[in-house]
Order: C-alpha cells, then structure tokens, then sequence
C-alpha cells in the first residue's frame, strides 16, 4: 500500500513538472492594466491553452519549451498576435483600442 501510494505521489509530481507556466500582463496604450482578456497559446496552428487576465495580470500553463504564438483578444480594442519563444520572464502584451 505505502509503495502504491509514493508511486502515486511520484507519478502527480511528474505531471505537474511537465508543464511550465508563462506569466505576464496586459495593457492598453495608455499603460493602463487591462481585465479579462483573452489570452491564447497556439502551436503549429493549435491551441494549447489559454487564459483570462485579472486586473491585468495572467498565467498560462504550456507543455514544453518552444515558439508559440500568442493572441489577446478584448472587445472594443483590436485583436493582438504576435510570435514569442517560451520560456519567458514576463510577457508584456499592449492592446491598442479599435476604430469605431
């Protein structure tokens, strides 16, 4: 029982390693920290996670190393998607308001 339960244990420790988490921040123009935008991770065209910001701020989990590509989207400004390499410190993302 004792040896099930450690390679239990082990095994959920494994998982949790094998993703790493991207932190970073969302901002208009202006500097002003922006709520609940969406914010995406795709690779090679697919989506692997995603996440909303909190006043602001925003974590993602992804599964390894690597280019991905990043949108951030809020109604009233203009969709953003640009390329970064993970990992990262801090992901700084701007948007800029729409057109009307």
């Amino acid at each position: 029982m004792k040896n099930t339960i450690l390679f239990l244990l082990i095994c959920i420790s494994g998982i949790m390693h094998s993703q790493t988490v991207v932190k970073g921040t969302v901002k208009d123009t202006d500097g002003q920290s922006l709520d609940a935008v969406t914010v995406t991770l795709l690779r090679d065209n697919k989506q692997v996670a995603s996440a909303f910001s909190d006043l602001g701020n925003f974590s993602v989990r992804y599964p390894e190393a690597g280019s991905y590509s990043v949108t951030a989207t809020l109604s009233g400004y203009q969709p953003l998607e640009m390329t970064v390499q993970l990992p990262q410190e801090n992901l700084v993302l701007t948007l800029k308001k729409a057109s009307i």
